[in-house]
Protein backbone atom coordinates (compact mmCIF):
# COMPACT_ATOMS: atom_id res chain seq x y z
CA UNK A 1 0.00 0.00 0.00
CA UNK A 2 0.97 3.20 -0.93
CA UNK A 3 2.31 6.04 1.49
CA UNK A 4 0.01 8.94 0.75
CA UNK A 5 -2.93 10.50 1.62
CA UNK A 6 -6.07 11.79 -0.68
CA UNK A 7 -6.89 8.16 -1.83
CA UNK A 8 -9.60 7.09 0.18
CA UNK A 9 -13.29 8.73 1.07
CA UNK A 10 -11.40 10.65 4.19
CA UNK A 11 -8.38 11.19 5.65
CA UNK A 12 -8.93 9.48 8.65
CA UNK A 13 -9.48 6.13 6.74
CA UNK A 14 -5.85 7.18 5.07
CA UNK A 15 -4.04 8.12 8.24
CA UNK A 16 -5.28 4.84 9.75
CA UNK A 17 -4.69 3.03 6.33
CA UNK A 18 -1.00 4.52 5.43
CA UNK A 19 0.25 3.78 9.83
CA UNK A 20 -1.09 0.12 9.58
CA UNK A 21 0.82 -0.52 6.71
CA UNK A 22 4.26 0.71 8.02
CA UNK A 23 3.36 -0.93 11.00
CA UNK A 24 2.75 -4.05 9.30
CA UNK A 25 6.08 -3.77 7.08
CA UNK A 26 8.21 -3.14 10.70
CA UNK A 27 6.96 -5.94 12.41
CA UNK A 28 7.41 -8.22 9.24
CA UNK A 29 11.15 -6.93 9.13
CA UNK A 30 11.89 -7.44 12.59
CA UNK A 31 10.06 -10.83 12.98
CA UNK A 32 11.01 -12.57 9.83
CA UNK A 33 14.66 -11.04 9.50
CA UNK A 34 17.36 -13.86 9.61
CA UNK A 35 19.94 -13.63 11.72
CA UNK A 36 22.05 -12.24 9.61
CA UNK A 37 20.16 -10.09 8.21
CA UNK A 38 19.03 -8.02 11.76
CA UNK A 39 20.40 -5.48 12.14
CA UNK A 40 19.86 -4.57 8.35
CA UNK A 41 15.97 -5.32 9.63
CA UNK A 42 16.70 -2.40 13.01
CA UNK A 43 17.88 -0.29 10.57
CA UNK A 44 14.07 -0.73 7.78
CA UNK A 45 11.96 -0.82 11.19
CA UNK A 46 13.59 2.24 12.36
CA UNK A 47 12.47 4.27 9.30
CA UNK A 48 9.37 3.38 9.52
CA UNK A 49 8.76 4.18 12.88
CA UNK A 50 9.78 7.60 11.33
CA UNK A 51 7.46 8.09 8.50
CA UNK A 52 5.02 7.08 11.12
CA UNK A 53 5.80 9.70 13.36
CA UNK A 54 5.56 11.97 9.90
CA UNK A 55 2.06 11.11 10.11
CA UNK A 56 1.04 11.79 13.21
CA UNK A 57 3.05 15.15 13.34
CA UNK A 58 0.65 15.55 9.94
CA UNK A 59 -2.68 15.26 11.62
CA UNK A 60 -1.39 16.73 15.52
CA UNK A 61 -4.25 18.70 16.17
CA UNK A 62 -6.79 16.45 15.38
CA UNK A 63 -5.35 13.64 17.48
CA UNK A 64 -5.26 15.67 20.59
CA UNK A 65 -3.94 13.82 23.43
CA UNK A 66 -3.54 10.50 21.50
CA UNK A 67 -0.75 12.43 19.53
CA UNK A 68 1.47 12.84 22.84
CA UNK A 69 1.09 9.00 23.53
CA UNK A 70 1.16 7.53 20.48
CA UNK A 71 4.39 9.70 19.24
CA UNK A 72 6.20 8.94 22.67
CA UNK A 73 5.72 4.98 21.88
CA UNK A 74 7.42 4.97 18.40
CA UNK A 75 9.70 7.14 19.78
CA UNK A 76 11.12 5.52 22.42
CA UNK A 77 10.68 2.09 20.28
CA UNK A 78 12.38 3.18 17.80
CA UNK A 79 15.67 4.31 20.43
CA UNK A 80 15.43 0.98 22.00
CA UNK A 81 16.67 -0.26 18.21
CA UNK A 82 20.01 0.83 17.63
CA UNK A 83 23.48 0.24 18.59
CA UNK A 84 24.98 -2.38 16.06
CA UNK A 85 23.53 -0.79 13.07
CA UNK A 86 25.11 2.97 14.43
CA UNK A 87 28.38 1.19 14.72
CA UNK A 88 28.38 -0.11 11.12
CA UNK A 89 27.44 3.40 10.23
CA UNK A 90 30.49 4.56 10.96
CA UNK A 91 32.38 2.01 8.45
CA UNK A 92 29.91 3.07 6.08
CA UNK A 93 30.96 6.80 7.06
CA UNK A 94 34.90 6.42 6.99
CA UNK A 95 34.05 4.26 3.06
CA UNK A 96 32.69 7.60 1.60
CA UNK A 97 35.21 9.70 3.38
CA UNK A 98 37.38 8.26 1.46
CA UNK A 99 35.90 8.26 -1.77
CA UNK A 100 36.29 11.78 -1.40
CA UNK A 101 39.62 11.94 0.20
CA UNK A 102 41.27 8.26 -0.43
CA UNK A 103 44.60 10.40 -2.05
CA UNK A 104 45.27 12.00 1.32
CA UNK A 105 45.37 9.17 3.42
CA UNK A 106 48.20 6.52 3.85
CA UNK A 107 46.88 3.40 2.73
CA UNK A 108 48.34 1.49 5.33
CA UNK A 109 45.77 4.47 7.64
CA UNK A 110 43.26 3.36 5.51
CA UNK A 111 43.71 -0.23 6.03
CA UNK A 112 44.13 0.15 10.02
CA UNK A 113 41.83 2.33 10.76
CA UNK A 114 39.03 0.14 8.45
CA UNK A 115 40.02 -2.68 10.66
CA UNK A 116 39.47 -1.20 13.93
CA UNK A 117 36.22 -0.01 12.85
CA UNK A 118 35.18 -3.89 12.11
CA UNK A 119 36.59 -4.91 15.23
CA UNK A 120 34.73 -2.06 16.88
CA UNK A 121 31.69 -2.59 15.45
CA UNK A 122 31.88 -6.55 16.09
CA UNK A 123 32.68 -5.72 20.00
CA UNK A 124 29.43 -4.10 19.93
CA UNK A 125 27.51 -6.49 18.47
CA UNK A 126 29.02 -9.30 21.05
CA UNK A 127 27.98 -6.98 23.70
CA UNK A 128 24.56 -6.54 22.61
CA UNK A 129 23.55 -9.79 23.93
CA UNK A 130 19.92 -8.74 24.03
CA UNK A 131 18.88 -7.22 20.80
CA UNK A 132 16.99 -10.31 20.05
CA UNK A 133 14.95 -10.03 23.22
CA UNK A 134 14.32 -6.39 22.42
CA UNK A 135 13.12 -6.95 19.23
CA UNK A 136 10.57 -9.49 20.60
CA UNK A 137 9.43 -6.65 22.73
CA UNK A 138 9.30 -4.23 20.43
CA UNK A 139 7.46 -6.53 17.97
CA UNK A 140 4.86 -6.86 20.92
CA UNK A 141 4.25 -3.27 21.19
CA UNK A 142 3.58 -2.75 17.43
CA UNK A 143 0.99 -4.82 17.21
CA UNK A 144 -0.83 -3.36 21.05
CA UNK A 145 -0.54 0.11 18.74
CA UNK A 146 -1.46 -1.26 15.95
CA UNK A 147 -4.78 -2.41 17.62
CA UNK A 148 -4.74 1.39 18.59
CA UNK A 149 -4.90 2.82 15.69
CA UNK A 150 -8.64 1.70 14.88
CA UNK A 151 -9.65 3.98 17.57
CA UNK A 152 -7.72 7.18 16.40
CA UNK A 153 -10.32 10.03 15.67
CA UNK A 154 -9.99 13.15 13.34
CA UNK A 155 -12.52 16.07 13.70
CA UNK A 156 -12.04 17.51 10.31
CA UNK A 157 -11.85 16.22 6.96
CA UNK A 158 -9.62 17.16 3.70
CA UNK A 159 -6.92 19.41 3.51
CA UNK A 160 -8.23 21.14 6.78
CA UNK A 161 -6.98 18.26 9.02
CA UNK A 162 -3.46 18.54 7.72
CA UNK A 163 -3.18 22.10 7.27
CA UNK A 164 -1.87 23.18 10.81
CA UNK A 165 0.21 20.41 11.17
CA UNK A 166 1.85 20.53 7.30
CA UNK A 167 2.62 24.18 7.76
CA UNK A 168 4.10 23.80 11.25
CA UNK A 169 6.27 20.97 10.43
CA UNK A 170 7.54 23.61 7.07
CA UNK A 171 7.91 26.79 9.23
CA UNK A 172 10.28 24.71 11.98
CA UNK A 173 12.16 23.62 9.64
CA UNK A 174 12.84 26.86 7.79
CA UNK A 175 13.48 28.30 11.36
CA UNK A 176 16.20 25.41 11.83
CA UNK A 177 17.71 25.95 8.58
CA UNK A 178 18.29 29.61 10.35
CA UNK A 179 19.44 28.21 13.65
CA UNK A 180 21.69 25.93 11.63
CA UNK A 181 23.82 28.73 9.68
CA UNK A 182 23.68 31.14 12.62
CA UNK A 183 25.05 28.84 15.25
CA UNK A 184 27.31 26.08 12.58
CA UNK A 185 27.13 23.67 15.43
CA UNK A 186 26.38 19.78 15.08
CA UNK A 187 23.62 19.78 17.30
CA UNK A 188 21.74 23.07 15.12
CA UNK A 189 22.35 20.76 11.82
CA UNK A 190 21.42 18.06 13.30
CA UNK A 191 17.94 19.70 14.48
CA UNK A 192 17.60 20.77 10.73
CA UNK A 193 18.05 17.62 9.22
CA UNK A 194 15.46 16.00 11.14
CA UNK A 195 13.05 18.88 10.26
CA UNK A 196 13.53 18.44 6.56
CA UNK A 197 13.20 14.87 6.99
CA UNK A 198 9.09 15.29 8.52
CA UNK A 199 8.88 18.13 5.95
CA UNK A 200 9.68 15.00 2.79
CA UNK A 201 7.83 12.47 4.30
CA UNK A 202 5.03 14.93 4.29
CA UNK A 203 4.95 15.96 0.84
CA UNK A 204 5.54 12.56 0.25
CA UNK A 205 2.10 11.78 2.07
CA UNK A 206 0.66 14.90 0.13
CA UNK A 207 1.90 13.58 -3.79
CA UNK A 208 -2.01 13.67 -4.78
CA UNK A 209 -2.39 16.69 -4.01
CA UNK A 210 -0.69 18.05 -7.54
CA UNK A 211 1.89 15.00 -8.26
CA UNK A 212 4.12 16.71 -10.89
CA UNK A 213 5.42 20.14 -8.53
CA UNK A 214 5.16 17.58 -5.71
CA UNK A 215 7.33 14.91 -7.48
CA UNK A 216 9.83 17.75 -8.45
CA UNK A 217 10.03 19.06 -4.54
CA UNK A 218 10.38 15.17 -3.16
CA UNK A 219 13.09 14.71 -5.42
CA UNK A 220 15.06 18.18 -4.13
CA UNK A 221 14.34 17.32 -0.34
CA UNK A 222 15.80 13.93 -1.00
CA UNK A 223 18.95 15.47 -2.19
CA UNK A 224 19.03 18.09 0.55
CA UNK A 225 18.61 15.03 3.59
CA UNK A 226 21.51 13.82 1.51
CA UNK A 227 23.72 15.86 2.01
CA UNK A 228 22.33 16.76 5.98
CA UNK A 229 22.69 12.84 6.50
CA UNK A 230 26.65 12.77 5.63
CA UNK A 231 27.01 15.70 7.40
CA UNK A 232 25.48 14.26 10.85
CA UNK A 233 26.95 11.16 10.32
CA UNK A 234 30.46 13.18 9.56
CA UNK A 235 29.92 14.43 12.93
CA UNK A 236 28.65 11.35 15.13
CA UNK A 237 32.08 9.87 13.50
CA UNK A 238 34.38 12.42 14.49
CA UNK A 239 33.00 12.05 17.90
CA UNK A 240 33.55 8.88 17.99
CA UNK A 241 37.10 9.30 16.77
CA UNK A 242 38.28 11.72 19.45
CA UNK A 243 36.36 9.42 22.31
CA UNK A 244 38.03 6.29 21.31
CA UNK A 245 41.09 7.69 19.55
CA UNK A 246 43.00 4.32 21.62
CA UNK A 247 41.50 2.21 19.23
CA UNK A 248 42.91 3.78 16.28
CA UNK A 249 46.87 3.30 15.13
CA UNK A 250 48.21 6.76 16.08
CA UNK A 251 46.87 10.13 16.89
CA UNK A 252 48.32 11.82 14.07
CA UNK A 253 46.50 9.26 11.92
CA UNK A 254 43.51 10.28 13.63
CA UNK A 255 44.23 13.87 13.60
CA UNK A 256 44.26 13.84 9.85
CA UNK A 257 40.99 11.99 9.48
CA UNK A 258 39.45 14.63 11.81
CA UNK A 259 40.84 17.49 9.29
CA UNK A 260 38.98 15.48 6.31
CA UNK A 261 36.10 15.22 8.20
CA UNK A 262 35.81 18.50 9.38
CA UNK A 263 36.49 19.80 5.83
CA UNK A 264 33.92 17.18 3.92
CA UNK A 265 31.21 18.63 6.33
CA UNK A 266 31.75 22.23 5.24
CA UNK A 267 31.98 21.05 1.71
CA UNK A 268 27.93 19.29 2.07
CA UNK A 269 27.04 22.44 4.51
CA UNK A 270 28.05 24.65 1.36
CA UNK A 271 25.83 22.62 -1.29
CA UNK A 272 22.86 22.20 1.28
CA UNK A 273 22.46 26.21 1.94
CA UNK A 274 21.55 27.08 -1.37
CA UNK A 275 19.21 24.17 -1.87
CA UNK A 276 17.94 24.77 1.41
CA UNK A 277 17.49 28.61 0.56
CA UNK A 278 15.05 27.39 -2.66
CA UNK A 279 13.37 25.31 -1.07
CA UNK A 280 12.41 26.91 1.95
CA UNK A 281 12.06 30.16 0.71
CA UNK A 282 8.01 30.45 1.17
CA UNK A 283 6.98 31.96 4.09
CA UNK A 284 5.11 29.40 5.95
CA UNK A 285 1.44 31.09 5.41
CA UNK A 286 2.02 31.26 1.30
CA UNK A 287 2.89 27.64 1.68
CA UNK A 288 -0.43 26.85 3.00
CA UNK A 289 -2.03 28.72 1.04
CA UNK A 290 -0.92 27.44 -2.16
CA UNK A 291 -0.76 24.14 -1.62
CA UNK A 292 -4.60 24.14 -0.09
CA UNK A 293 -5.12 25.70 -3.66
CA UNK A 294 -3.56 22.77 -5.23
CA UNK A 295 -5.30 20.67 -3.74
CA UNK A 296 -9.06 22.34 -4.25
CA UNK A 297 -8.28 22.79 -8.18
CA UNK A 298 -7.42 19.23 -8.43
CA UNK A 299 -10.35 17.83 -6.90
CA UNK A 300 -12.81 19.52 -9.04
CA UNK A 301 -14.42 17.82 -11.58
CA UNK A 302 -15.05 18.82 -14.91
CA UNK A 303 -18.83 19.89 -15.67
CA UNK A 304 -20.00 16.54 -18.20
CA UNK A 305 -21.40 19.44 -20.45
CA UNK A 306 -17.56 20.90 -20.91
CA UNK A 307 -16.86 17.39 -22.22
CA UNK A 308 -19.38 17.08 -25.25
CA UNK A 309 -18.53 18.59 -28.16
CA UNK A 310 -19.97 21.76 -29.40
CA UNK A 311 -22.52 21.79 -32.61
CA UNK A 312 -19.76 23.99 -34.12
CA UNK A 313 -17.45 21.46 -34.06
CA UNK A 314 -19.70 18.70 -34.70
CA UNK A 315 -20.64 20.14 -38.09
CA UNK A 316 -16.90 20.88 -38.90
CA UNK A 317 -15.94 17.56 -38.33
Amino acid sequence: MSYRVFESKTIEKDVKRVTRDQIDKAIDELAGGEVGDRHEAVHNARKRLKKIRAVLRMVRDEMGRAYTDENTLFRDTARRLSSVRDAEAMIETFDLLVEEFGDQIEQAVIGSMRDALIKRRDEVAEEDVGLDDRIEQVVEELRNARRRVGEWKLDHDGFRAVRPGVTRTYRRARKAMDAAYDELTAEAFHEWRKRVKYHRYHTRLLRNVWSKPFKVRRKSLKELSEYLGDEHDLAVFSTMLKDESERFSSERDVDVVLDLADRRRAELRAKARPLGLKLFAEKPKRLKRRWQGLQRANRVEPDPAELRPHAAEVRAS
